[in-house]
């Protein structure tokens, strides 16, 4: 079992690599040739775009990858739930594309800050059945554990993606690169769609599955998504905006350099902790065994967690270099207590990865609000104090206040036995 665990991280976090190295090739481009406030604007969009997604899959995935791994045995019941999400993503799905559509102008001011870009709404309204089905078929092998199919897509995603963003921004300097993020996406539905062979999970009586129960079961991680995606991005677009008028758009640029480089850091642990240690969780029942698996995971993840951040903060001034360009080395004095921050981050992850997989709705709605609120005002009281360097203090002392929640509320497994 720890071999099988050891080669499925190792795998994952190869396949996590190659995407950090494209999204990070990526940045390269987008810091050369937009600089700062292209890096800004399309850290903008991409926060959008999350945003809407969570909203055109209908904020499932979670309960999908959920309620097909806890019935491995039952293949009518996990066809059932995968009827019944499909629905709802594709109901979803086209009440975003109206939004997106009949608001075009007004998302193109509000996010892009220029109604210039109202054709780039239109374009995304009408692919965003791509982004929520691919996100959805995913949620469903995740949820049989077929992690190589997945390590296999998101491979081949980055990849995609880079090669669509290079070409579209050498081609429409910031205009391509929104159009990179959303060709893409065209092809890698049409990758996963053939990958996963997606017939298979359907049965001819569709209609006759759908089911009122099944539908309200997958609507109650809906709240969960949309809450964590009001704390994880919603309140990173409000802050970014707070940001914008408050300082120069070059400087928010710097701001955002610091968080695209953290977020991929995180995304490179948390990817991982997705594919094995999500349905993990679900399927032990013991505190014991929740005690363990907590436990060995805590003592494979956070040591590498020490080291890396330790190593990223001494070559600070050559990752800038290479990762942006020198224009970008003012952001250095924002790395030391994003790091700290990035820290306590995935320690508290580890332990807030149990209320999704025992489905403690309350206790996760309560921590993600309240938390994504005191983000806010603590970013809007320490730059009022220190500038953007507020921003860095204000991260880690957020996610420092978090960890010591997430130690209280699971201090039963944490401490089992002792």
């Amino acid at each position: 079992m720890k071999n099988q665990k050891f080669r499925i991280i190792s795998e994952n976090l190869f396949a996590q690599i190659i995407r950090i190295v494209a999204v990070l090739l990526t940045n390269k481009i987008v810091a050369i040739y937009l600089g700062p406030t292209g890096v800004a604007l399309l850290g903008q969009f991409q926060n959008f775009t999350n945003i809407i997604l969570a909203f055109a899959t209908a904020g499932i995935s979670t309960g999908i990858t959920k309620y097909i791994a806890e019935n491995q045995e039952n293949s009518n019941f996990q066809k059932k739930y995968i009827h019944n999400g499909i629905f709802l993503v594709f109901f979803a799905s086209f009440l975003v594309f109206l939004t997106l559509l009949i608001g075009k102008n007004f998302f193109a001011e509000k996010i892009l800050l220029s109604q210039e870009y109202h054709s780039i709404m239109i374009l995304l309204s009408t692919t965003i059945f791509f982004f929520s089905l691919n996100t959805f078929f995913l949620a469903v092998i995740n949820g049989y554990k077929e992690f190589r199919n997945i390590l296999i897509i998101n491979v081949l995603s980055s990849i995609i993606g880079l090669i669509c963003s290079t070409i579209f921004i050498f081609q429409y300097q910031i205009s391509g690169a929104f159009l990179g993020i959303i060709i893409s996406q065209i092809f890698i539905f049409l990758l996963t769609i053939y990958k996963v062979k997606f017939l298979r999970f359907f049965s001819k009586n569709f209609f006759q599955l759908l089911d009122k129960q099944t539908l309200i079961n997958l609507l109650k991680y809906s709240l969960m998504t949309f809450v964590s995606i009001f704390s994880a991005y919603f309140v990173q677009f409000l802050v970014r905006n707070l940001l914008i008028s408050q300082f120069p758009l070059t400087e928010v640029g710097f701001w955002d350099g610091i968080i695209r480089i953290c977020d991929l850091y995180v995304y490179l642990f948390t990817a991982t902790l997705g594919i094995y240690y999500l349905p993990k969780l679900v399927e032990l029942k013991t505190v014991k065994e929740l005690h363990t698996e907590v436990k060995n995971t805590y003592f494979l993840l956070i040591p590498i967690l020490i080291i890396s951040n330790f190593l990223i903060f001494l070559t600070k001034n050559f990752v800038i270099e290479v990762l942006f360009s020198p224009t970008f080395l003012p952001m250095q004095d924002l790395f030391l207590f994003h790091l700290i921050g990035n820290i306590f981050k995935l320690s508290s992850w580890i332990l807030s990865f149990l209320m999704l997989a025992k489905n403690m709705v309350k206790m996760f709605i309560f921590t993600e609000i309240f938390f994504g609120i005191s983000y806010y005002f603590l970013t809007f009281l320490f730059t009022n104090a220190y500038g953007i360097q507020g921003t860095a203090l204000a991260f880690c002392l957020n996610y420092f206040l978090y960890f010591c929640v997430m130690i209280f509320v699971f201090r039963k497994i944490l401490f089992y036995g002792k």
